[in-house]
């Protein structure tokens, strides 16, 4: 890691210290703007990859975000990463929690909760793991406590009803775009401001983080059917 990053993240976690956990989510998600979109950033080869700031794609910049707002001083940073991020903190493929609906919020459910009050719609999918590595070229082994094919019933909320309860929702927290891809639930992910309702996240077609006006964002994606909202929980 080059040596302007570093001291950039050093001055950026001590002007984030005092604030509360969901703010220094929030800091770092204005933090990490315009850096570019990664379409492959892990390399997942003994976490070689694991820690970098240079550019994301929309899992990683979540991930990394909560990760600086759990940590005081750098080195605490890839620890905790390496805890949201791989099961048993092992730093590879296989360990890596895939698939947000039945590995990333069961494997962080002390950071975040999915609020399924705000939901009217569910997407049933079977989450099959097997053929998930075999298209990325890995034989599935993984951890011993996941199931090969998963059944899931994952709740939601249509487009047309967001605006309904946007005066309820949290100030700030991590929201799931559903649909679009029909072998897994959650196709997209990124953080919400609801005071003005901006959605930061790494967007592919833009090729960088930005910031955009949500239903903006659901305009360009028709395919979508919905969004799931994860509170962020202020424990850390």
């Amino acid at each position: 890691m080059e040596h302007k990053p570093k001291e950039n993240i050093k001055q950026g976690l001590r002007k984030a210290q005092n604030l509360s956990f969901i703010d220094r989510v929030e800091f770092w998600s204005r933090f990490f703007l315009n850096k570019p979109y990664f379409k492959h950033p892990l390399s997942d080869n003994g976490g070689k990859q694991s820690l970098r700031f240079d550019g994301f794609d929309c899992m990683t910049l979540v991930e990394t975000c909560l990760a600086l707002g759990m940590s005081s001083e750098i080195r605490e940073v890839l620890p905790n990463l390496n805890n949201i991020r791989y099961y048993n903190s092992a730093q590879d493929f296989a360990h890596r929690k895939h698939f947000v609906s039945v590995d990333w919020i069961p494997g962080n459910s002390s950071l975040v909760k999915k609020l399924d009050i705000y939901t009217n719609s569910i997407c049933s999918r079977e989450i099959d793991r097997v053929q998930f590595f075999n298209n990325q070229g890995f034989n599935f082994q993984g951890n011993s406590n996941l199931a090969k094919t998963e059944k899931v019933a994952f709740r939601y909320l249509s487009t047309d009803k967001i605006k309904d309860i946007a005066s309820a929702l949290p100030r700030f927290l991590i929201v799931l775009f559903i649909g679009g891809i029909d072998w897994t639930v959650v196709s997209h992910m990124g953080m919400l401001s609801t005071k003005g309702f901006m959605l930061r996240h790494a967007s592919l077609s833009e090729g960088k983080v930005i910031e955009i006006y949500l239903f903006d964002y659901l305009k360009t994606r028709s395919s979508l059917k919905g969004v799931s909202f994860l509170q962020i929980l202020d424990s850390a």
